[in-house]
């Protein structure tokens, strides 16, 4: 696999770019140290190299009135078999995020939904689709999001770069999106650094009402931030999920173990089922040793609370978008 090097600059424009894509080019200049006019130049050759395969929206989806659900799916099928069902996955309109797993399960698949009577409709029109290919599959509900990062701690922090100024926001519960609103998320998730005007056309309506509803979106902490899909695969990382059970935790250290996870360089994103005393947590490490040091920390914290570890490398990533096709008109009709 092609590796990308990167000088001190590039990685300085990652990490700007992964606090506010969306940020001028003078802001991200300033930040990296480079003339405002090498900005565009320098974006441009990361993603020709496949780097930076896109910029994505994050959005608070729990402040809209949805839930996250993991399925993990366990598959009897040919490699041609499993492309075409990688590519339902992808193009799914419920779905968040695909991916493909080595080990005990084949895909990991997000999947976004009103509730569980909608969750439950589009798992078993799944089920359905993958018919005898499915061997068998688990589900994990995000009960808590611990953290969620886009770039490793290790990374941000080498880069040295003084963060871009975040404008100061009340997040609100319980928001309500109309037609409009639902059209410009799912635009700002196909493409967050698209002009105002391109936008306006998408969503049919003007420049003016598209530049509001950005602003009021991220005041009411809808819209969480601007970020690029970093393919941390050309980078020197490896991205693995991992799948924590648990037993006997008290609530001290319920507490401890997050706070282990917060603190940790590795891992990006992670979240504590509903299900069963579990923790699921994404790790990006730069070789095996560094993911053993991360399962012998874990075991000395908290073994007699671990009844498992289960580390999953990801071999492909595929559709990574946080508010799907599904979520643009108020009805939960699945229409797929």
């Amino acid at each position: 696999m092609f590796m990308a090097v990167l000088d001190l600059k590039d990685r300085k424009l990652l990490v700007a770019l992964s606090q506010n894509s969306r940020a001028s080019q003078s802001q991200l200049g300033k930040a990296v140290g480079i003339s405002k006019s090498a900005v565009p130049y320098r974006i441009k050759r990361l993603r020709e190299e496949g780097i930076i395969r896109r910029f994505l929206t994050v959005v608070n989806l729990s402040a809209v009135g949805y839930t996250i659900y993991n399925v993990f799916f366990k598959l009897h099928a040919s490699k041609e078999q499993e492309k075409k069902l990688f590519y339902y996955f992808d193009m799914h309109p419920f779905t968040t995020w695909v991916c493909k797993f080595l080990g005990m399960w084949d895909f990991h698949v997000e999947i976004v939904a009103k509730d569980f009577s909608h969750f439950n409709e589009i798992l078993m029109q799944m089920v359905q689709e993958l018919g005898y290919a499915l061997e068998d599959y688990r589900t994990h509900i995000a009960l808590e999001i611990y953290k969620v990062e886009h770039l490793p701690k290790q990374f941000v922090q080498s880069a040295k770069i003084i963060p871009l100024e975040i404008r100061s926001r009340v997040w609100k519960e319980n928001v309500t999106l109309d037609v409009i609103d639902r059209k410009l998320l799912y635009a700002l998730g196909n493409d967050a650094v698209a002009p105002l005007h391109v936008l306006a056309q998408q969503c049919e309506t003007t420049l003016d009402v598209v530049h509001y509803r950005m602003k009021k979106l991220y005041g009411d902490g809808v819209i969480l931030q601007y970020i690029p899909f970093v393919a941390l695969e050309k980078i020197g990382y490896t991205e693995y999920f991992c799948h924590l059970q648990l037993r006997h935790l008290t609530a001290e250290k319920s507490l401890s173990l997050k706070q282990f996870i917060l603190q940790h360089g590795h891992i990006k994103y992670a979240f504590r089922g509903a299900s069963q005393l579990e923790v699921l947590f994404l790790l990006a490490v730069q070789n095996i040793t560094e993911l053993d040091v991360i399962i012998q920390e874990l075991k000395q914290h908290f073994f007699s609370h671990i009844l498992d570890i289960q580390t999953h490398l990801i071999t492909e990533q595929g559709k990574f978008h946080l508010f799907p096709e599904g979520l643009t008109t108020l009805s939960k009709k699945l229409n797929f």
